[in-house]
């Protein structure tokens, strides 16, 4: 039994180990259309291979020879094998037996008589120079499904004869319109598969965690998916406790400008739609423009998407430069204008909601796609309500990250994550608009300064992830009084300077005492005195003056100044500070 900590957790390498081969489109229309959209799941139970023909003993220069089952999904329609080819473990023959005892899983929504299971028994022997070769001894092909797509044919123990040659022959060209292969294949004399194939609902939780049409065993790396003391963790399938999650404050930069990242793309575009089309009757040509810029965003586990990614629409901005947020609106809009264009991003007004389970091979995977319009022309218009224009999508840019790959110290802080392009193999398995890019994945957090320098030369996704259970619920009185804090915070940091005076003369001290819920005052008994106040430690000292107290009795101040008319003293900011008043 393989121990969880014996599997790599690393995405990658779970990514790179289970690639898989989609099934023909017109097969999967074709399940459609018979209202196969639901997947079932299926468990396949391979016993033992009576193989007479195959020698008991290893030949001359071979060594340790082991037998080996192979299972692969086959579409007999369009002879095309689709999936990913299980492999058994080496097991040795024995009195022309060979005992595998091997349990598959596998769930598919393509229940058409023309899918069909092919098991292939090879012979694998050690050469002296270390490699080690691989015979066929026999093929079979084991039909799951009849005419009656509900139900699984043959529901139960079945007994599968081998056949000569190798599962290569399904493709050729003889076999194409014939579904009886016993006719044509010469089959090996007593030799045959002992396997029990039927329905497995127990799988149907965890169904979401697997693609569909790949054969798995219950002991593979499955993220998302708990460890089972019986080795078989899909017998009974237990999940992972899937964890809400808020993706915010999500911007992309992509180098060396918005501008003119954009600009290059649609030069070499329209280049290449000059190339291939003819232009309009009026020799004008026809360009291509961007309509749309959107984000695909969704949970990976390495073999698939747990969901349906969730796709958004960016929308370009600016981004002011730090320490301008307490600039008045006259200059943040003079500011706004004289912005460079390498400062532009593109970004996302709302907030998303993920669910993520705690492994580390559990990943966000962000995909940035454009929509491009493509004009028409006259000779394609089938209607004149027709649009003259056309839409196409293309792939520019991808990400991913494994927030539990390494430290959580990332929750509510600001991540930056690199982008890339080019030819690189991706979860979403597109063509992706070329990049000098790093293929290595990195992230890191905003406030280290060695991140700031590295991330110019870079495309990069800006964004923060919150965890949804440890979010503190605020009233919106206690909301308020939070972005009141933020802003105070930004406006008295150190590296904006003092703040600005306000062009209206500051309250009196009368008024400062009747507005005590929004002022706070220094505390009595020598606290200290706050210095956004200079004109306080006047009135104090012209109350001492005229009311002939001693300076010890005014330490701490009063909350309303008054003279002998019991009348308010006022200051006045000008050029300088003012004291008047009745006196």
């Amino acid at each position: 039994m393989v121990k969880s900590e014996d599997i790599p957790d690393n995405w990658r390498e779970v990514f790179e180990g289970n690639r898989w081969v989609p099934p023909h489109s017109q097969t999967v229309r074709l399940a459609v259309d018979n209202h196969l959209t639901q997947s079932s799941a299926f468990q396949l139970c391979l016993h033992r291979v009576t193989a007479p023909h195959l020698p008991q003993d290893p030949l001359e220069g071979e060594q340790d020879v082991h037998h080996q089952l192979r299972v692969t999904l086959f579409d007999r329609n369009h002879q095309q094998f689709f999936g990913k080819t299980w492999k058994s473990r080496p097991e040795k023959i024995k009195n022309s037996r060979i005992s595998f005892n091997e349990v598959l899983y596998f769930h598919t929504s393509l229940r058409l008589p023309s899918t069909v299971l092919v098991v292939e028994l090879v012979s694998l022997s050690l050469q002296p120079d270390g490699s080690q070769h691989a015979l066929g001894r026999g093929f079979g092909v084991l039909e799951v499904f009849n005419n009656t797509p509900e139900a699984p044919a043959a529901d139960g123990r079945r007994r599968l004869n081998l056949h000569h040659g190798s599962p290569r022959c399904l493709i050729h060209p003889v076999l194409r319109e014939t579904d009886d292969y016993n006719g044509l294949l010469a089959a090996v004399e007593g030799a045959h598969l002992e396997c029990v194939i039927k329905k497995h609902p127990a799988m149907d939780p965890a169904m979401h965690l697997l693609p569909e049409n790949v054969l798995v065993t219950g002991d593979e790396n499955i993220p998302g998916l708990l460890s089972s003391p019986t080795g078989d963790a899909l017998l009974k399938p237990q999940l992972l406790k899937m964890l809400p999650f808020t993706l915010s404050r999500l911007t992309i930069t992509l180098q060396p400008s918005l501008e003119m990242f954009e600009s290059q793309l649609l030069r070499l575009i329209n280049a290449d739609y000059q190339n291939t089309k003819q232009p309009g009757p009026d020799g004008a040509l026809r360009t291509v423009v961007i309509q749309e810029r959107r984000l695909h965003v969704g949970v990976h586990n390495g073999w698939c998407f747990l969901e349906k990614p969730q796709v958004v629409v960016l929308q370009p901005q600016r981004v002011l430069p730090r320490g301008r947020a307490d600039s008045s609106s006259k200059q943040s809009s003079l500011l706004r204008d004289s912005l460079s264009s390498d400062l532009q991003t593109l970004g996302l007004r709302s907030s998303l909601e993920l669910r993520l389970a705690d492994h580390r091979a559990m990943a966000i995977v962000f995909q940035l796609e454009y929509v491009f319009s493509a004009p028409f022309g006259q000779e394609l218009m089938l209607t004149a309500t027709a649009s003259s224009r056309a839409a196409f999508m293309q792939c520019l840019r991808w990400g991913i990250w494994c927030p539990f790959q390494e430290s959580n110290d990332w929750n509510g802080e600001e991540l930056q994550l690199r982008l890339h392009g080019g030819p690189k193999s991706n979860p979403h398995g597109v063509m992706v608009y070329s990049t000098q890019t790093s293929a290595k994945p990195q992230y890191s957090l905003l406030s280290t300064p060695e991140v700031a320098q590295a991330s110019e030369a870079n495309d990069m996704i800006t964004f923060r992830l919150s965890s949804a259970s440890e979010r503190k619920t605020l009233s919106p009185n206690m909301s308020l009084r939070k972005r009141q804090e933020e802003v105070s915070h930004l406006r008295h940091s150190p590296t904006q300077g003092p703040p600005m005076s306000p062009p209206e003369s500051p309250k009196g001290p009368r008024d400062e005492a009747n507005n005590t819920n929004t002022q706070t005052w220094p505390e009595c008994g020598g606290g200290k005195r706050s210095a956004l106040f200079p004109w306080a430690e006047m009135l104090r000292m012209l109350r001492r003056v005229m009311l002939n107290e001693p300076a010890e009795a005014q330490r701490c101040g009063s909350a309303e100044l008054t003279n002998s008319t019991n009348q308010p003293l006022s200051s006045k900011a000008g050029g300088g500070t003012q004291v008047g008043g009745s006196l």
